[in-house]
């Protein structure tokens, strides 16, 4: 954390607001609690990660089950094994009961972590990224900002109010979920695939599950 504010101090003159220890929580990715009997499904999750990192093919898994016997450690497991298998990018989210009214909030849980991660690069590599990501959000940077403070962070001050639009609410709403894909979908390459966890999904907002 204190390199980070250093290089973000040194590359932009101030250090914006993130998240503490966040490479620690992504570390813990990797120090699942061993999982016992469960080598099908953590070879199917790894057969998934194959196709994606061999074919470009996106790939949606469906872990489900009752609650207790070990969906969210099988997960932790899996992703722990395929870090083993090549380089790979993972952001985690998990739905709460308490936020289902936050628009977009288990999507902005897990976007803040990649943009934490870009925080953190190197100058030149985090040039690129913020090319990439800026080109991801337009026109309605602003608009994610309100509820993704880490973009301003990456981007810079977004200055005025949010985008008026004269679209209709429904399209509007359509061209914000787009922004997201787009944002989403920037992360993931070839040579470093994106694994992005979605717990607790039964909790999630009506803006997540869109």
């Amino acid at each position: 954390d204190l390199q980070r504010c250093e290089q973000c101090l040194r590359r932009d003159g101030r250090i914006p607001m993130f998240g503490l220890d966040v490479h620690a929580a992504l570390q813990r990715l990797q120090h699942a609690d061993h999982v016992v009997g469960r080598e099908p499904e953590i070879d199917a999750l790894r057969a998934q990660y194959r196709a994606v990192a061999d074919g470009g093919e996106m790939r949606v898994a469906w872990v489900s089950g009752y609650s207790g016997i070990g969906k969210s450690t099988l997960l932790l497991e899996a992703v722990a094994r395929i870090r083993h298998d090549g380089a790979l990018l993972v952001a985690t989210s998990k739905g709460e009961e308490g936020r289902r009214g936050t628009p977009y909030a288990m999507l902005a849980e897990a976007l803040a972590l990649l943009l934490q991660f870009v925080l953190g690069c190197a100058d030149d590599e985090f040039d690129r990224w913020r090319a990439r990501i800026g080109t991801a959000v337009a026109p309605v940077g602003r608009t994610l900002a309100r509820f993704l403070p880490a973009l301003s962070a990456v981007l810079g001050p977004q200055a005025g109010p949010p985008e008026q639009s004269e679209l209709a609410p429904g399209l509007e709403r359509e061209r914000v979920l787009q922004a997201i894909a787009r944002l989403i979908a920037c992360f993931a390459a070839p040579e470093r695939p994106l694994a992005l966890l979605l717990d607790d999904l039964q909790w999630a907002d009506a803006g997540t599950i869109q």
